[in-house]
């Protein structure tokens, strides 16, 4: 008895839009039952991975949390032995930080960006390690859908990103 396998499909995956995309995670689900569905790490974009092939394709989005997977996410047809270049997306987050409450601009201040845990898709939940802010106290990141809790060292605050959404601000104050 001999098997016969398709060969792989070259998926690049690349963040759309001009704000960087932070995400460790991208889901790819099965076009056919969405339930069948695989998290990928992705350490930076571009990111090239070999799939399975799948003529009737599949969903991608980026994050691994229920409330990351939009209602209509895009759509990438994998043909034995091709390659496709597909883009994710989430929402564009700048961020500025003050000082003690100051006017004063924060900078080399670090930003993290928390989704709480759900039980049902990600039970640890999601911490990203963002970059630190610029000398005028700007940060600027794109973040998969869903709600995150942006820190900046001192304040923090929730901030709920759906699909559609053209981009968030959010103050916070650092020490």
């Amino acid at each position: 008895m001999s098997f016969t396998y398709d060969r792989a499909v070259a998926v690049t995956f690349t963040s759309y839009g001009a704000v960087p995309l932070r995400a460790e995670t991208v889901t790819v689900a099965n076009n056919g039952d969405l339930t069948k569905r695989k998290r990928l790490s992705v350490p930076a974009f571009p990111y090239t991975t070999d799939l399975f092939p799948r003529r009737d394709g599949v969903a991608v989005w980026a994050g691994a949390c229920g409330d990351a997977e939009p209602a209509t996410p895009p759509h990438a047809t994998l043909t034995p032995g091709g390659s496709v270049t597909t883009a994710v997306s989430g929402v564009p987050v700048a961020v500025t930080v003050t000082r003690n409450g100051s006017a004063n601009a924060a900078a080399g201040v670090p930003g993290t960006a928390k989704h709480a845990s759900d039980p049902a898709s990600c039970p640890s939940g999601a911490t990203l390690a963002l970059d630190t802010t610029t000398s005028g106290g700007r940060l600027e990141v794109s973040l998969p859908y869903g709600t995150w809790q942006l820190d900046a060292g001192w304040t923090a605050e929730a901030v709920t990103l759906t699909p559609g959404k053209a981009a968030e601000s959010v103050a916070l104050v650092a020490r």
